[in-house]
């Protein structure tokens, strides 16, 4: 019973060991706000992208160290947010294209105060 339980988990982190690029250079990124809402001054990883309507894309910019899940800013009405999980080097993104997306994680309780987001990446 045991071994069941765990097999999730080893696959799970299987799959993060094998999605993390070890190849070394800078990221193509991209954001996509999936909010449903209109995000202002949003900034990512230190890149500006300014405000985005929802559903927006913006263009790719190059940065050196991108992560799974990035460090970030952005205001949400009047509220300002940020946040963001400080990785080991080994979740550094690596070469190749990747679109960060911003996502509610309670979608329809856009009235909660601060507005409770994910913003991850996911390889293009």
């Amino acid at each position: 019973m045991h071994a069941r339980n765990s097999l999730p988990s080893y696959l799970a982190t299987a799959a993060a060991l094998l999605w993390v690029n070890t190849e070394p250079g800078p990221s193509d990124v991209r954001v996509r706000n999936d909010t449903g809402i209109v995000l202002r001054n949003v900034s990512i990883e230190g890149t500006n992208y300014g405000d985005m309507a929802p559903g927006s894309i913006t263009g790719y910019s190059r940065l050196p160290h991108a992560r799974r899940f990035p460090i970030f800013s952005l205001t949400v009405g009047a509220i300002g947010m940020a946040g963001g999980l400080v990785e080991p080097p080994s979740k550094i993104l690596g070469a190749g294209k990747f679109t960060y997306v911003i996502a509610q994680r309670s979608p329809g309780r856009v009235t909660q105060v601060p507005p409770d987001f994910d913003i991850h990446a996911e390889r293009d």
